[in-house]
Order: structure tokens, then sequence, then C-alpha cells
């Protein structure tokens, strides 16, 4: 009787042992399990700030190049200020200055005819240059 109740007792410590190791590895299980939940949860933040951030980049390229497109005044505006300004630069007189920066003698010879083509006013004629 005396050696049941100490075998009792054995396994009762035993029993009480092996709870509280499997408390303490489940507790370490569910914080391993939260981290990789939070690892996911930001990995998954990161594609979605990613494909928005995309979307945005393709966006604003389709705006940019839609509105040079829908925009004419702007060209012809561009287009006039650097005719005025290579046509400047050629009546300065500086033999380096006078082909333009970048330029050879043919394309300036190109920028003076379409610059005096029809639709396509001198730069003293250009209603967005300064009198």
């Amino acid at each position: 009787r005396r050696l049941r109740n100490f075998v009792r007792s054995i396994v009762k410590i035993q029993v009480l042992y092996r709870g509280y190791k499997a408390k303490g590895t489940l507790r370490e299980l569910r914080r391993e399990a939260k981290d990789v939940q939070a690892i996911a949860k930001q990995r998954d933040l990161y594609k979605e700030e990613a494909l928005r951030l995309r979307r945005e980049l393709q966006t604003s390229r389709d705006n940019s190049v839609c509105s040079m497109e829908s925009d004419p005044d702007e060209v012809y505006r561009l287009r006039t200020e650097i005719t005025a300004l290579k046509m400047e630069l050629a009546k300065s007189g500086s033999p380096g200055v006078a082909q333009g920066a970048g330029t050879n003698g043919t394309q300036n010879r190109r920028m003076q005819q379409a610059s005096q083509s029809p639709g396509f006013p001198s730069p003293s004629e250009s209603r967005f240059l300064p009198p």
C-alpha cells in the first residue's frame, strides 16, 4: 500500500513536470507562429506597396506622354523657343556658337527652314514670345 502511494506520487510529479514543459513548448511555438505570421503579413504589405507603386509609375508615364501629345500649344511654344534661341546663337557671330551647341550646319539649315515653313512662324511672329 505504501509503495502504491509512492508510485502515484511519482506519477503525479511526472505529469505536472511534463505539463509544465508542454506549456513552455506551446508558448514558444505560439511566439514563433506569431513571428512567422508577422513576417508573412509584412511581406504581403510590401508586395501590395510595390504593386501600387508600379501602377502609379505606369499611370504617371502614361499621363506624361498623353499630356505632351494632347497639348500641341506647349509643343509649339517649346519648338518656337528652341528656334529663337538657336537663331540668337547664330546671330551672335562667334564661330563655335554660330553652328549651335552639338549641331552641324545641316541641322541649322533644317531648323531655319522649319522655322520659315508655313504653320511654324518665325520667332518674332510668335504669340508666345515677348515683343
